[in-house]
């Protein structure tokens, strides 16, 4: 309920950007329904709580990226640009939960909000050069001075942004966001 609640408060601010509570009430939330959330993922999936733990990592996923608008705003120079490194990790979650949790959520409630979502056929290793693929030339090189416990996941993440970025240039009229 945190988590639906978060996102609320994070919708009503991007109506009113104005009103200083609105980004308290947000972190307020979004802190109560991560710190519940990660106690109920150490305790183990269940059949009780998997379709609670996709819908929480799923809103997650979306404040990841819905409040990136709020970061970086313009006339704020605090800090330069940054990628948005947090969807990945956003994203991974909800892909990560569903795996645990699918033997729970095909018989649930839950499910038929799953199957509605398009299957992606990505192509990570496509055969043939594809559209994208120039956006990891030089991986290596840069991958050289991350930590190596770190790699291969900093890897994955980057040839599946891209052979999302490829799969969605071969057919714009599905790959609409």
């Amino acid at each position: 309920m945190d988590a639906i609640l978060a996102v609320a408060a994070l919708h009503l601010r991007s109506l009113t950007p104005e009103d200083p509570s609105l980004p308290r009430l947000f972190h307020a939330y979004m802190a109560s329904a991560l710190s519940s959330y990660t106690a109920t993922l150490h305790s183990g999936v269940t059949a009780e709580n998997g379709p609670a733990l996709f819908a929480t990592s799923a809103l997650i996923a979306f404040q990841a990226s819905a409040s990136r608008r709020f970061l970086n705003e313009p006339g704020s120079e605090a800090e330069p640009y940054s990628l948005p490194t947090q969807w990945f990790h956003a994203f991974q979650g909800v892909k990560t939960v569903v795996i645990a949790a699918w033997p729970f959520l095909r018989s649930s409630d839950i499910r038929p909000i799953i199957a509605a979502q398009p299957a992606l056929a990505l192509d990570l290793h496509p055969s043939r050069p594809a559209f994208f693929d120039n956006l990891l030339s030089g991986l290596d090189e840069q991958l050289a001075g991350v930590e190596e416990s770190e790699r291969d996941e900093m890897r994955r993440a980057y040839e599946h942004s891209v052979a999302y970025l490829n799969w969605a240039h071969a057919r714009p009229e599905k790959a609409r966001i």
